[in-house]
């Protein structure tokens, strides 16, 4: 009878040592679950501010990628033998220089403008893959509504 209390009692500290640590597992899973959850709705907030913008974006986005697909050779050359641009002119093709990591100048304009490849360039520009970097330096040509 001894022997089996002292086998019940060291089952019975077994036990309770198992259900302690079954105890902390549970609020570890708890105190995670708490945190994740958290981060779920943080993130949700992120991807919603993000898809708000973006839809704001397209609209900018398709108007540019239409006026860039109705660019000829012969807007190019129109553009390319001012000598002093327009306003606007000037602060699109600085964006552009910009945006192709190159000096924001007339200068390097118009050497660009008289590459023949330079339309070509323009048009299959991979925009999905622009610097953050360069993006902020683009964002004074951008957020200039005039």
């Amino acid at each position: 009878v001894a022997r089996k209390q002292k086998e019940c009692s060291e089952l019975l500290i077994q036990i309770v040592e198992k259900r302690q640590k079954a105890a902390e597992q549970e609020k570890q899973v708890e105190a995670d679950s708490t945190r994740i959850a958290k981060e779920e709705a943080e993130t949700q907030i992120i991807a919603d501010d993000a898809q708000r913008d973006l839809a704001k974006a397209m609209p900018a986005l398709e108007a540019a990628v239409d006026a860039l697909e109705k660019l000829d050779k012969k807007a190019i050359a129109e553009v390319k033998v001012f000598a002093k641009p327009p306003e606007n002119v000037m602060k699109t093709m600085n964006a552009v220089m910009t945006i192709m990591e190159k000096p924001a100048t007339w200068q390097q304009a118009k050497l660009e403008l008289n590459d023949v490849n330079f339309l070509n360039r323009i048009k299959n520009f991979d925009k999905d893959n622009i610097s953050h970097t360069v993006l902020k330096k683009a964002e004074k040509y951008t957020k200039d509504p005039g």
